[in-house]
């Protein structure tokens, strides 16, 4: 008499395949090399930066036109270090689902696990601008002028950090994302082109 056959104890190939993505998210997760390190240190740096006078203007609601702007300004000098990192960082992600769908990955599969780190890194970096500011603005509130822009928007956020914390780290993974896009790329390469054009055209000597 043959023996019964015993039930398959493993878990569903869905679950496998699930706990396979998860491994590799993971595995393309970490910086790598001196380069990953740089990107990861260059993207999350900026979202701290903006993350902070975005918290404040988020937290704030209604503000004086002149404050705004004001954080607006602030926020200006690390555009830039994002936008060009952002690129970077995505042609990291798009050569990391390259490398995934050659090993015979899905084309979805292989792009959802790509995006590990352009979803962590930004995050990483809003989250210590979050946690930097809601450590800072009692301070700041007490050192900068009452009549300063920054000091203004501090008094009147200060109901709004619980709301203005998440959506602001929210927002910057979505800006970087946004930035680290092929549309992105082909806009910043024609920026820059452009800059140093004018760049070139200002340093020629001019007719007498």
């Amino acid at each position: 008499m043959s023996e019964a056959a015993e039930p398959f104890e493993g878990g569903s190939p869905t679950d496998s395949r699930l706990s396979v993505l998860a491994w590799l998210a993971w595995r393309f997760l970490p910086p790598l090399d001196r380069g990953d390190w740089r990107m990861f240190v260059r993207v999350g740096g900026a979202c701290a930066y903006l993350t902070m006078p975005l918290t404040v203007a988020l937290a704030a609601g209604n503000l004086p036109r002149i404050t705004a702007v004001s954080l607006l300004c602030l926020s200006v000098p690390g555009l830039p270090l994002l936008w060009r990192n952002a690129i970077r960082l995505g042609d990291r992600r798009r050569g990391t689902a390259l490398a995934l769908r050659q090993v015979r990955l899905s084309r979805q599969a292989a792009a959802m696990t790509s995006l590990s780190r352009q979803l962590a890194y930004p995050l990483i970096g809003a989250l210590l601008g979050v946690a930097l500011i809601l450590m800072l603005h009692g301070p700041l509130q007490t050192i900068l002028p009452d009549a300063s822009p920054l000091a203004v928007a501090i008094k009147a956020s200060s109901a709004g950090w619980a709301y203005a914390a998440p959506v602001a780290a929210l927002l910057l993974v979505g800006l970087t994302a946004l930035l680290s896009s092929e549309p992105a790329k082909s806009i910043g390469i024609w920026l820059g082109r452009m800059l140093r054009r004018l760049d070139r055209h200002g340093a020629e000597p001019q007719p007498q």
